[in-house]
Order: C-alpha cells, then structure tokens, then sequence
C-alpha cells in the first residue's frame, strides 16, 4: 500500500480486542488474522466487510483512505454492483483493461476476471484500484452509492 496506514491493529487495541477475539469473531485462525494484520497476507474483501462492521466503521476509515469513522450505507457488499463499478470506471477513462492492469499492477486477464465476476478481488487489489480512480471502497464495494472519499 501506499502512505496511508491499514487501521486493523489500532481499532483492536483501541476496542481492547485481542487478536484471537478478533480471529474467532471472523472464523479464521490467529494465524490467519495475524498476518492480515500485518498486511503478510491479502485479506478477501468479504473479511474487511465483516471486520469494518464489526468496529461500525467504513472501509475508507478501516483502510487508512479517509479519517472519518462514519459509515451510513449497506452493511454488506454487493458482489454484482462492485463488478459493474470496476467495468463502469474504466470505460469512462476509455481504458483498456491491459492498460488498466498496467498502471495498477496487474494483468489484463485478471482484470477481465474481476469484470466478468468469475474471480473475486482480494482487499488490496480493490484498494488500488479505488486509489487509481479516486473512489470511495465503499463505493467500489457497493455499500454505498456516493463515489466520494468522506475525510
């Protein structure tokens, strides 16, 4: 990632969690949730929905793109919606998704995964690309509709 920081350790130990509560709360191993935390491993997007619902906080917050906890919209992402967003932006930038790929760091095929929904992005892969287009991971994620980055 870039500058900004992940808030996955900070929201635990500001809610006094420990990170096998955490682990457990999110059906994994410590192991598992410790090296997400770390940022060893990509967590799946399912799990940072889950893991921001479970502090009542956005994506953007949980993310480290924006400083505002809050977080009005869908608790859940749709997985639909968030395939439609990722085609939508890139064919209003009259992208290719091998240009696309490119400048995010990723294949064409991969990306052409992602549009058709036959492959789920990981936390990460999303992440770059709501940086990439100056979108809100709650928007990408459809849990919400407004494209904005709430600071």
């Amino acid at each position: 990632m870039d500058n900004r920081e992940v808030r996955f350790y900070d929201l635990r130990i500001d809610n006094d969690k420990k990170q096998k509560e955490i682990a457990q709360t999110l059906k994994v191993t410590t192991e598992v949730y410790a090296k997400w935390e770390r940022r060893v491993n990509d967590i799946p997007i399912i799990q940072t929905n889950n893991l921001a619902n479970y502090y009542n906080v956005s994506l953007d917050y949980l993310l480290g793109m924006s400083n505002n906890k809050k977080h009005d919209g869908r608790k859940n992402i749709n997985l639909d919606l968030m395939r439609k967003r990722i085609k939508e932006l890139r064919e209003n930038q009259n992208k290719s998704q091998e240009e696309l790929g490119e400048k995010i760091g990723f294949s064409q095929r991969l990306y052409a995964h992602y549009e058709k929904g036959t492959r789920t992005p990981k936390t990460f892969k999303l992440y770059f690309i709501a940086l990439y287009f100056n979108v809100s991971m709650d928007y990408l994620t459809g849990r919400s509709d407004d494209k904005k980055i709430n600071n």
